[in-house]
């Protein structure tokens, strides 16, 4: 299945939101790869907004009013976009069957159900042998982690509601309530993060499998690859299911700023079992306690 089509009106306001980006990017003197250096994000995307091919998150939209110091400008451009994205998503769903706001019909007691949802967000998705998968690379990709770092970096999420958190330094990410959606399946967590923030091409994307006394990985999906979508089965057999999802209306983020989100995460529930608290106080496991106080294991690395 591939991506709903847009209407006219839509295509017509992103493709001039981007226009307008080419003309400020390059009136500050800045080429398309020294202003994606200057965002952190990759010079295709950029390319591909300035064209109007690709859809980008409100926080790429920040990013360039801060590098370019427009005031607002291309934020405001952005909710005109999304206003008349969602109104014609109120028109289909005035027509549809399928109810209620997002994470509602994401909860989905069918695959067949899953996959009319994942149509009526615009999210690419496939059905192989009944089984729904996510596919990544032009309109979601995801970051996968440990199930453990996962709902670590949930809770930390929701609970500064996406406000950088000094004392562990945490990054600032969108509101919680629009932008986390995080996959269970198989003992790992997917977060589904807004394509077109990969700075790798598909030939570095190659997996590497982790050896028992390597760090943990943090996994990107990108580039056509495929995720499980619930209520399909995992690797494990059992459904994936939705470990978190927006409560209102769904705005993915960045992945960039979520990155380092997650690596604290992992690095907090790596061996030794801990997290790191402010004053050199570490949180261990009752187990942990019975055997004697786990130490830092310096030797871990820093995940990818």
């Amino acid at each position: 299945m591939t991506k709903t089509a847009e209407p006219d009106a839509i295509r017509v306001l992103r493709r001039e939101l981007g226009r307008q980006l080419a003309v400020a990017r390059a009136a500050a003197g800045y080429t398309q790869g020294g202003f994606a250096q200057r965002i952190s994000y990759a010079r295709s995307t950029i390319s591909t907004v300035e064209s109007g091919v690709q859809r980008a998150g409100r926080s790429f939209w920040d990013a360039c009013d801060r590098a370019l110091r427009t005031g607002g400008t291309f934020a405001r451009g952005y909710e005109r976009v999304r206003a008349e994205r969602a109104a014609v998503r109120q028109a289909a769903a005035d027509l549809s069957l399928t109810t209620g706001p997002p994470a509602e019909t994401l909860r989905a007691a069918t695959v067949a159900d899953a996959l009319i949802a994942f149509e009526a967000l615009g999210w690419p998705a496939a059905a192989d042998g009944g089984m729904a998968e996510l596919v990544t690379g032009t309109v979601l990709d995801a970051l996968e982690v440990p199930q453990a770092a996962g709902e670590l970096a949930a809770c930390w999420w929701r609970c500064t509601g996406g406000a950088a958190d000094q004392v562990r330094g945490l990054p600032e990410l969108p509101d919680p309530a629009r932008a986390l959606a995080a996959i269970a399946s198989a003992g790992r967590f997917f977060f589904l993060v807004a394509a077109g923030s990969c700075p790798w091409s598909g030939n570095d994307m190659a997996a590497r499998p982790a050896r028992a006394h390597d760090a943990p990985l943090i996994g990107w999906h990108s580039a056509g690859s495929r995720i499980p979508a619930p209520p399909s089965a995992g690797s494990d057999g059992r459904p994936a299911a939705w470990a978190h999802l927006p409560s209102g209306e769904i705005d993915l983020a960045c992945p960039i700023f979520l990155l380092d989100l997650l690596a604290k995460a992992v690095a907090a529930t790596w061996r030794p079992r801990a997290i790191a608290l402010p004053g050199g106080v570490l949180a261990v496991p009752a187990a942990g306690l019975r055997a004697g106080p786990a130490q830092p294991d310096d030797s871990a690395g820093q995940p990818s």
